[in-house]
């Protein structure tokens, strides 16, 4: 569309970083009892939101 900017690389900026913070907060909060289980966990599931949000943008 015209007089829209491209976002991106933006997206997968903010996608990278809110799987790397997920990771982070797995590690140190260590909900599951094994920090690198928890955080490949959480970090897999803000993996998979930023793909199927990634599916399912229009445009």
């Amino acid at each position: 569309m015209a007089g829209q900017k491209d976002r991106t690389g933006t997206v997968r900026l903010a996608g990278a970083a809110s799987i790397l913070l997920a990771c982070v907060i797995g590690y140190f909060l260590d909900p599951l009892g094994d920090p690198l289980l928890s955080a490949g966990i959480l970090g897999a599931v803000a993996g998979f939101s930023f793909a199927v949000r990634g599916l399912f943008r229009r445009g």
